[in-house]
């Protein structure tokens, strides 16, 4: 029988610079690596690095949510 990881063990502690990654991110998923490096004061690379990984790790998943009766569909 093989044990399946608790979701408590994929957990890992954030560093600074991915919290407010990740912070500038909640407040606007489209936001580019720049715009978020001018706002949190992360370089640039940086940001594009951490957040790649965030995303590989699975930390950082984006979804569409689409209004049907708004468009007529």
């Amino acid at each position: 029988m093989v044990n399946k990881p608790n979701n408590h063990e994929k957990q890992r502690i954030l560093d600074d610079s991915e919290r407010k990654i990740v912070r500038e991110l909640i407040k606007n998923p489209r936001a580019s690596d720049n715009h978020i490096a001018k706002k949190t004061g992360i370089p640039t690379m940086t940001v594009n690095r951490k957040r790649k990984k965030l995303e590989k790790e699975k930390f950082l998943r984006y979804y569409v949510s689409l209004d049907k009766g708004e468009f007529g569909l």
